[in-house]
């Protein structure tokens, strides 16, 4: 075992040393601001949580597959280090940096899923350097939910995983949780603009004949300002849910225990609103839209195209 551990210590150690570190003023900051602008959250934790850990580039073992082969992130505690593949990098005007919202569209990748892995690496960090030692009481609830409740799912659903993966899946579901929270965020925004015409993805405005369709299922709401057909007023606490965690190629379903987990995941959404402040539901997304000028900036232009 402790040679186990030690090879562990070992490749860690490389994955940091050989690893191109990016500048830590520039690596994370325009993407924080893009994310911040496009929900509406206070990033200022995410923002600490960035001067805490190391950045980088993969370093030679893993471009050669060795470590976290065809990982697009990764997080590295042994080296406090997240890695973020070339892809999700831009090299313009300056050193590497993490892409905007709007960057990554233009690399052609999935905005929503881009976001959703950078926040999901960052989780990981945060479970090391807030939950683990409990800086707040939240995070302290959050670690004690983790370590018991779900500890006892994972006991329960598949006893064949050993202590080591258990303890790694307590921070996998906190990670994919995080994620699963700002892909649903960002979906819901998606889908309240393309209702108006609006395929932010894809960067450009519905036709003439499709907007007017749209208004007209909108019973003569003003085309200034978004709508938005499902316009649900239940809290994302209730709606959001993870199904699947992963670690080192095996799988876990949670869904069979969903009534057990909603425990957790509303302890760890709580923990999330404490230090992001987001909108709390479709409703509160929406009327964030209708008072940004950069929202309604992109309304005007398809409207009046």
């Amino acid at each position: 075992m402790r040679g186990i551990l030690f090879a562990q210590g070992l490749l860690g150690f490389l994955a940091f040393t050989l690893a191109g570190v990016l500048s830590e003023a520039r690596a994370t900051s325009e993407y924080s601001k893009s994310i911040a602008a496009h929900l509406n959250l206070q990033m200022d934790h995410f923002n600490e949580l960035s001067r805490q850990v190391n950045v980088g580039t993969p370093s030679f073992l893993q471009s050669l597959g060795i470590i976290n082969k065809n990982a697009s992130a990764s997080y590295n505690g042994l080296s406090n280090t997240i890695v973020i593949s070339e892809e999700f990098l831009i090299k313009e005007d300056g050193p590497p940096r993490l892409r905007t919202l709007q960057e990554s569209k233009r690399g052609g990748h999935s905005y929503q899923n881009y976001a959703g892995i950078v926040f999901h690496e960052f989780a990981h960090a945060e479970y090391d350097h807030y939950l683990k030692p409990g800086k707040t009481p939240i995070d302290k609830l959050a670690y004690s939910a983790l370590s018991s409740m779900t500890n006892d799912i994972i006991l329960r659903l598949r006893p064949d995983i050993n202590y080591f993966k258990r303890r790694i899946l307590l921070s996998e579901v906190f990670a994919y949780y995080r994620e699963e929270i700002i892909t649903t965020l960002l979906k819901d925004a998606d889908e309240i603009m393309f209702q108006s015409g609006i395929f932010y993805n894809q960067g450009k405005c519905g036709s003439k004949k499709y907007i007017s369709a749209q208004l007209a299922r909108h019973n003569g709401v003003s085309n200034q300002y978004f709508d938005d057909f499902v316009n649900t007023s239940q809290p994302y606490k209730d709606r959001i849910q993870m199904q699947y965690a992963f670690v080192d190629g095996e799988d876990i379903d949670f869904l069979p225990a969903q009534k057990e987990m909603k425990t957790v995941y509303g302890i760890l959404w709580d923990q999330f609103d404490y230090y992001f402040k987001p909108p709390r539901s479709r409703v509160e997304l929406l009327a964030y839209m209708n008072s940004n000028p950069s929202y309604l900036k992109m309304l005007e232009a398809c409207h009046n195209q």
